[in-house]
C-alpha cells in the first residue's frame, strides 16, 4: 500500500530530528511522547501548520508543501490543533457541515447529517442552529472536530481530539474516526492517554528526544 501521508526525515532544527512516518489509507496511527520529544512539532508539520526545516512531506507519493495556502484543502488534508482556535462565537453548529448547492433537498440532507453527528458524538443540544458560545467547552471541541472532518476527506491530523471531552463521548469520537478510516480516510492523532492510544490505534508511534523510539 502506498502511503497516503508520509514524512521523510522531517525536523525543525530544534526538538525534532529526521523522523520518518508512513500512514496508509484507512489507517489510524496514534503518536505520543513527552512535551519535549518533538511530538507537537511533528503533528504540526504533518497537519501543515508548520513547514519542516529538514526533510519533506508527501501525499500519495507526491512531495507537497502543506503550509502553502489552499494546498492542504486541495488534497483533502485537515488539521485540528489542540487549542481550540478562536472561533466566531455566533457561528451555529450546522455551519460546521459544508453547504451544498443551496437547494432544499441539499439543506435537508445537511440538517440530517448534523443531527446524526450530534447524536453520534453526544453533543448536548437540541438545536443544530445553536450558536457555539451556547455550548459547553467539550461540545465546542466536538464542533471543531466536526469542522475538521468536513474539511478533509483523505487525511485527518488531530492534536488531542478528545481534549476536554467527557469519557463517554471520547469513545464516540474514536468510533466515528474508525468509521471514517473504514472508508479510506487516514487518521493521525496526538494523544497522551496510553490506554486510549492502544485501544484506538492500528499502530502507535512513540517519540523521544526528537526521534522515533518505538513503533508497533
Amino acid at each position: 500500500h502506498r502511503a497516503a501521508l508520509a514524512a521523510f526525515g522531517v525536523g525543525d532544527n530544534n526538538l525534532l530530528h529526521g523522523v520518518d512516518l508512513h500512514v496508509r489509507p484507512g489507517e489510524v496511527v496514534g503518536i505520543t511522547g513527552t512535551h519535549d520529544s518533538g511530538v507537537r512539532q511533528l503533528i504540526e508539520i504533518l497537519g501543515g501548520a508548520a513547514r519542516p526545516k529538514e526533510g519533506h512531506v508527501e501525499l500519495f507519493g507526491e512531495p507537497v508543501d502543506l503550509t502553502e495556502e489552499g494546498v492542504a484543502e486541495a488534497h483533502g488534508v485537515s488539521f485540528l490543533p489542540d487549542a481550540v482556535p478562536s472561533f466566531d462565537a455566533d457561528r451555529s453548529l450546522i455551519q460546521g457541515v459544508d453547504k451544498a448547492d443551496g437547494s432544499l433537498s441539499a439543506e435537508i440532507s445537511r440538517a440530517r447529517k448534523m443531527i446524526d453527528l450530534v447524536n453520534r458524538l453526544r453533543i448536548n443540544t437540541t438545536n443544530i442552529h445553536a450558536a457555539l458560545d451556547e455550548l459547553s467547552g467539550g461540545d465546542q471541541q466536538k464542533a471543531e472536530f466536526i469542522r475538521a472532518v468536513e474539511r478533509g476527506g483523505n487525511v485527518l491530523v488531530l492534536a488531542h481530539p478528545t481534549q476536554g471531552v467527557d469519557v463517554g463521548a471520547r469513545r464516540s469520537v474514536f468510533a466515528f474516526l474508525h468509521s471514517l478510516a473504514e472508508t479510506g480516510t487516514s487518521v493521525v492523532f496526538l494523544g497522551t492517554d496510553m490506554t486510549e492510544l492502544l485501544q484506538w490505534s492500528h499502530r502507535v508511534v512513540v517519540l523521544a528526544n526528537g526521534r522515533t523510539a518505538l513503533e508497533g
